[in-house]
């Protein structure tokens, strides 16, 4: 299981580096003009890393959400699916599945994926260090 959560996490990262260095791509226009009048490339980092900590934040919290409210409702009326009576006899378990909120699905799992995309976007913000405002405001 902890395999394919880090395949899981794997793919997610790799979707956030992407977003975000297309956002920086697509912004270098923008960059170049505030680097020229003056802002320093840390700052500019500094915002994307903001950036993507708001989006994960944003995205977090509506999946915590979401994610809850069919917790509860699994909680109080269980699931199940066909043949799953079947294979659950043979290990001793019971037909309906009830899950339940832990600790771990409420705080562990969603750490893990904010750490994620915050080191999916050190790549994109450290591009900014080598931006020339000169040659970033001539790209079209």
């Amino acid at each position: 299981m902890g395999v394919f959560g880090l395949v899981i996490l794997s793919i997610a990262g790799i979707g956030i580096l992407n977003l975000m260095l297309m956002a920086v791509f697509e912004r270098t226009r923008e960059f170049g003009v505030i680097t020229a009048l003056g802002v320093r490339p840390g700052k500019l980092a500094s915002l994307v890393m903001q950036e993507t900590a708001l989006m994960a934040l944003i995205g977090l919290a509506l999946g915590l959400f979401l994610g809850w409210l069919v917790t509860l409702y699994f909680h109080a009326y269980g699931f199940s699916y066909p043949g799953m009576a079947e294979v659950a006899e043979r290990f001793n378990l019971p037909g309906k599945m009830y899950p339940s909120i832990t600790f771990g699905s409420i705080f562990l799992g969603p750490a893990v994926v904010f750490l994620f995309c915050l080191l999916a976007s050190i790549y994109p913000a450290l591009r900014l260090f080598r931006l020339r405002p000169v040659e970033a405001m001539r790209t079209v």
